[in-house]
C-alpha cells in the first residue's frame, strides 16, 4: 500500500504531493518510490518524498531519481524531504 498525502513546504504556499517511507524497508521503499513515480510521471506538479533521517533511504531515493532523470532538492530546514516535480 503506498502513502499518499498533501503537504506543504514551509514557506510556499504551493501544495504538493508526497510518499512516506517511514515503516518500509529499503526493498520496499525502492519499489514504492519507483512506483510513485511510474504513476505520477505523466502529471505535471510538485512532489516530495520523506525519508527520516536514514542515509542508506536517501541514497535510495536518489539513485532512483536519477535512474529517471529527475532533478530533486532538499529541504534546507528537514533534510529527510526530497523534492522534485514535473513541469
Amino acid at each position: 500500500m503506498l502513502r499518499y498525502g498533501k503537504g506543504k513546504k514551509k514557506m510556499s504556499s504551493e501544495k504538493f504531493t508526497s510518499l512516506d517511507l517511514h515503516g518500509y524497508s529499503h526493498t520496499e521503499a525502492r519499489e514504492r518510490v519507483i512506483r510513485f513515480i511510474e504513476d505520477h510521471f505523466d502529471i505535471e506538479g510538485k512532489y516530495y518524498i520523506v525519508t527520516g533521517n536514514s542515509d542508506q533511504m536517501k541514497q535510495i531515493v536518489f539513485s532512483v531519481l536519477e535512474e529517471y532523470s529527475i532533478g530533486w532538492s532538499t529541504d534546507p530546514f528537514n533534510d529527510g524531504r526530497i523534492y522534485f516535480d514535473y513541469e
